[in-house]
C-alpha cells in the first residue's frame, strides 16, 4: 500500500509536534530545490524519496518562499515563560551612575609625540657658545659684521645673561692678535647694541662693558702691556657711536678717555711721514709693550723664513735691561715650547740660545742662566702636564741646543733629574 508523504506528515503532526516540524522542513527543502539530476539525487540520498509531494509547477525560488510558520517577513520572538521581553537600547547609552559625556572640543593639529622636543625652547647656552666660536671664526675671514649680529640675535639671549655675554665677547675679541680681525670683532660686539631692533638691551650692554674694563682689562694689560694703546685706538672709538659720552666715560678707565679722540667717534690716524724708512735704530729707553709686540712678530717671521740671525738682531736692538732679561728668557722659552710644529719649535729653541751666543750677546750670561732655571722650575712641570710627550721633546731638542751655549756644569745644575741623563 502506497502511503502519501503528506498524509504521513499530518498524522505525525497530531502525535508529535517536534517530529512534524522536522518533516515539514524537509518537505519545504524538497519543494524549493531546483529539479536537476544532481540536486534530486542529493536530496533523495539525504532525506528520502519525497517525489510524491505536491509542488507548484512554477518552480518557486527559495528566496521567494518562506519556511512554514515564518511568513514573508521577520516575526518577533516571544519571551520565554517567566522572562520579560528586552527593550532595544540606544546605540551609545551612558552607563548607570555616570553623567553624559560633554561634547568633544574641535580637533587641533598637534605635533607627533617626540617631535616637540626637537623645537628650540628658550635659550640654549651650549649651542650659543658653539655658535659664538663659529661666528668669530667666520668674522676673521669674511668680515661680515651684519651676518654675525643676526646669528647672535637668533639665539634670543635672556636679558639676565646679556651682560656676561658682552664681557665674554669683548674678552675674546681682545685676545685676537691680528689687527683687522680684532677690529672686526670689536665692531661685531658693538653691533649687538646698535639699531632699534638690537640683539641686546642697551643697559645690559653697558653693564657688560663695565664688567670687561673692571674685571678683565687689567689682566689683559698685565699679559700684554701694549693693549692699553690698542683699546684706546680701536675699542673706545668703536664704542662711542652706540654709547653716550657720559655713560662711556663712567665705565672706561681714565687713561683711555684721555688717549682716545674726544671730538669725533672715528679713529684719527697719525700723519704720514714723507721720509723713507731707514735702518732700525736702537731705542734709547726700553719699551716693554713694543718689545712684546716685536717678540710676537719675530716668532711669526721665524716660522716662515727660519732666519735665526735676523731674529737675534731684532731682539738685541731693544736693549732689554739686565733686571728684565731673566724673565724675558723664561717667557720666550715657554712660548717656544708651546709650538706644536716640530721644525718651527727647533728653530725657536735655536733662536733662544742665539740670544746668548754671538758677540756681543743680546743678554748677559748670568741673566740667561737664571731665565733657563726659572723656566725649568716654574713652566716645565705645567708643560709636561699638558703634553706628556714634552719630556721626550725637551731631551731631544732643547737640551742639545742648550749644550751649545752652556757648559756641562751649568747645564747639569739647571736640568731636572729626568733630563740630566739625556
Amino acid at each position: 500500500m502506497k502511503v502519501n508523504s503528506c498524509d504521513l506528515l499530518m498524522n505525525q503532526e497530531k502525535s508529535s509536534p517536534l517530529t512534524s516540524k522536522v518533516f515539514a522542513d524537509q518537505c519545504y527543502i524538497s519543494k524549493a530545490t531546483p529539479r536537476d539530476d544532481d540536486s534530486r539525487s542529493t536530496t533523495t540520498a539525504s532525506s528520502g524519496d519525497f517525489s510524491d509531494c505536491e509542488v507548484d509547477d512554477a518552480q518557486t525560488s527559495i528566496w521567494e518562499v518562506a519556511p512554514p510558520g515564518l511568513g514573508g517577513a521577520a516575526q518577533e520572538v516571544d519571551a520565554p515563560p517567566g522572562l520579560v521581553q528586552p527593550q532595544a537600547a540606544p546605540l551609545l547609552s551612558t552607563p548607570p551612575g555616570l553623567a553624559p559625556a560633554p561634547a568633544a572640543p574641535p580637533a587641533v593639529a598637534r605635533a607627533p609625540p617626540g617631535l616637540e622636543a626637537c623645537r628650540r625652547e628658550g635659550f640654549d647656552s651650549v649651542e650659543f657658545r658653539k655658535d659664538v666660536v663659529a661666528t668669530l671664526r667666520d668674522l676673521a675671514s669674511d668680515r661680515n659684521v651684519g651676518k654675525a649680529v643676526r646669528r647672535v640675535r637668533a639665539h634670543q639671549v635672556p636679558a639676565n645673561q646679556q651682560a656676561l655675554v658682552v664681557t665674554d665677547l669683548l674678552t675674546r675679541a681682545s685676545e685676537e692678535f691680528r689687527g683687522p680681525a680684532r677690529r672686526a670683532c670689536f665692531a661685531f660686539v658693538v653691533g649687538l647694541a646698535a639699531g632699534e631692533s638690537s640683539a641686546f638691551e642697551r643697559e645690559q650692554f653697558l653693564e657688560g662693558v663695565r664688567l670687561f674694563f673692571t674685571d678683565v682689562y687689567p689682566d689683559i694689560c698685565e699679559e700684554a702691556p701694549h693693549f692699553s694703546k690698542i683699546a684706546a685706538a680701536e675699542l673706545v672709538p668703536t664704542l662711542r657711536p652706540v654709547l653716550p659720552a657720559a655713560q662711556l666715560r663712567q665705565v672706561i678707565p681714565a687713561e683711555l678717555w684721555r688717549e682716545g679722540p674726544v671730538a669725533t667717534g672715528a679713529f684719527v690716524a697719525p700723519p704720514k711721514s714723507n721720509n723713507k724708512p731707514t735702518a732700525v735704530q736702537s731705542p734709547q729707553v726700553f719699551d716693554p709693550a713694543a718689545f712684546q709686540k716685536d717678540v710676537v712678530s719675530t716668532f711669526r717671521d721665524l716660522a716662515v723664513d727660519r732666519d735665526v740671525g735676523k731674529a737675534v738682531r731684532r731682539i738685541r736692538t731693544h736693549n732689554v735691561p739686565k733686571q728684565r732679561q731673566a724673565a724675558e728668557i723664561s717667557n720666550i722659552l715657554t712660548r717656544s715650547a708651546e709650538e706644536n710644529r716640530g721644525p718651527v719649535r727647533r728653530v725657536l729653541f735655536a733662536f733662544v740660545c742665539g740670544l746668548l751666543a754671538g758677540a756681543p750677546s743680546a743678554f748677559e750670561r748670568q741673566a740667561f742662566v737664571d731665565g733657563v732655571r726659572s723656566f725649568f722650575v716654574e713652566a716645565y712641570s705645567d708643560l709636561c702636564e699638558e703634553n706628556p710627550r714634552f719630556p721626550i721633546l725637551a731631551s731631544h731638542e732643547l737640551v742639545p741646543t742648550l749644550r751649545s751655549v752652556l757648559s756641562p756644569t751649568e747645564l747639569h745644575a739647571l736640568l731636572p733629574a729626568s733630563l740630566r741623563g739625556s
